[in-house]
């Protein structure tokens, strides 16, 4: 009688889990469609010298999000800028479409639909898996919020508006937690007595930033808006501490665990991470910083984040079937002559486009 009680629960939370994934799914496709009406100032403004667009003063560049958040496309609005003798002058332009002429936003859109997808898989594949049903709600909190892009970007004078940014700052929030507690699955030695405290910093976050968000815009107040900014910074350390525990738990169990298969899951999931992270972060984001000219756009290293949710699933339902050794040694050297080609490709392109200027 417990069983059949146990099995009829467990469909139960299967169902609900499943009817939630298509709400979060549609409420993020919803966001992604409010994406193109946000509005950009015009490339004729020098961002340097403006102090005040309509009635918002620009302190620092995020202002500039505020006092554009709700305003469409090809509306008028009116910028003021410091004059070299340190006075202001006023310029009236339309606002120009944010992502225009860029495949930005179907790179994400396909990036976040992909984790969902994949996940949504492993947990049809395996509902009776933890390891699954925490990827799945882990994926649902991760994807949305890629698909969304932002929290300022989808605001609009209709109340529905708000709900993609709600959801935006609900899943960056539980995404840390929730991928903390998909490393402790591996080890068996976790107590599940904890999983509400540590959810707890994810919980209290997520509610001052809801809080601060509709109080910055409903009013609206750009004061409320520049303490949103501020309290970003906890969220940032929040954020690093969690991916460090989760990270540091993923290779203790490796480390200790006598389990072939458990050690292969966990071997599977850092592949996944290096396959996704690294290629961006050493392609894009370490020669922008270094005011390099990256030898691949923002929107391609992108797209190697795919490899995450891939090498997940892989960890959940196919771990037994791929040798992990055959496909890292063959990955590793396959990426270092992709690396090198595209290095050569874009340095001699780089020479002949130099030569010939000159």
């Amino acid at each position: 009688m417990g069983g059949q009680i146990r099995t009829k629960r467990n469909f139960l939370f299967f169902l609900l889990s499943i009817l939630a994934g298509v709400v979060i799914l549609a409420v993020a496709v919803y966001g992604f469609s409010l994406l193109r009406h946000r509005s950009g100032i015009p490339a004729e403004i020098d961002r340097s010298v403006l102090v005040q667009i309509d009635e918002t003063e620009i302190k620092a560049p995020r202002d500039e999000e505020f006092a554009l958040a709700g305003k469409r496309p090809g509306r008028p609005a009116d910028f003021h800028l410091r004059t070299p003798d340190g006075g202001v002058r006023k310029q009236t332009l339309p606002l120009v479409p944010y992502y225009a002429r860029t495949i930005y936003l179907t790179v994400y859109l396909i990036i976040g639909l992909a984790c969902i997808a994949i996940a949504l898989f492993a947990f049809l594949l395996r509902p009776d898996d933890r390891k699954a049903r925490i990827y799945y709600w882990l994926s649902l909190a991760f994807g949305s919020a890629v698909i969304i892009s932002g929290e300022f970007y989808c605001v609009g004078r209709a109340w529905t508006t708000y709900v993609p940014s709600i959801l935006f700052i609900l899943g960056y929030a539980a995404a840390p937690a929730l991928f903390l507690d998909f490393a402790l699955a591996f080890s068996r030695s976790e107590k599940s007595g904890r999983r509400a405290l540590r959810f707890m910093p994810a919980a209290v976050i997520a509610a001052v930033q809801t809080a601060v968000f509709l109080a910055a815009f409903l009013k609206p107040s750009i004061a409320m808006f520049r303490a949103y900014n501020a309290y970003y910074f906890i969220f940032r350390v929040y954020v690093i501490i969690y991916v460090v525990l989760a990270v540091w738990t993923l290779y203790r169990t490796f480390r200790k665990s006598a389990d072939d298969e458990e050690r292969t899951q966990v071997q599977w999931i850092f592949f996944g991470l290096a396959a996704g992270i690294v290629p961006f972060v050493f392609l894009y984001q370490i020669p922008t910083a270094l005011g390099i000219h990256p030898p691949i756009t923002e929107e391609f290293a992108a797209f190697f984040y795919i490899a995450i949710p891939v090498t997940f699933f892989v960890a959940i339902v196919k771990y037994r079937l791929m040798n992990i050794h055959l496909i890292i040694n063959r990955g590793l050297v396959y990426s270092i002559l992709t690396v090198f080609t595209v290095s050569v490709y874009f340095a001699v392109i780089e020479s002949v486009r130099k030569l010939f200027a000159g």
